[in-house]
């Protein structure tokens, strides 16, 4: 089984996007089915023009992606990111994300890919 997680956000309060929907629909839409048209990808698709993707939702998501057993995980993101720069840290940022709570934390993310691989069946 192959999931993937594609979020795009444009709609931020500050600083919105333009784009970053239209990206991650159109990766969700190539990724779904092969060319012969037999499924590919089960997708689930955040979108910030039909959810209000907030940190919580955004971690949530997230941390769906790597339960479970799949043989191949893809999480795709069209939106803001930031480095904080006092503590180096990456983030990607929701659509409520601010200053000292920006989103959801690459080494957070980085986790739980990580704490997800020892199920991955090799077939080698």
């Amino acid at each position: 089984m192959k999931k993937a997680l594609i979020v795009g956000i444009d709609d931020y309060e500050a600083q919105p996007l333009s784009g970053c929907v239209n990206d991650a629909v159109a990766l969700a839409n190539t990724l779904e089915k092969n060319g012969d048209g037999s499924p590919n990808f089960s997708i689930r698709l955040l979108a910030s023009n039909e959810t209000n993707v907030s940190s919580a939702v955004l971690g949530e998501a997230i941390s769906e992606l790597f339960s479970g057993d799949a043989d191949t995980v893809l999480l795709y993101f069209a939106g803001h990111g930031i480095i904080n720069p006092d503590t180096n840290a990456g983030y990607i940022v929701s659509q409520n994300g601010s200053k000292g709570s920006w989103g959801v934390s690459l080494s957070e993310i980085l986790s739980l890919a990580n704490k997800a691989y020892p199920r991955i069946k090799s077939t080698v």
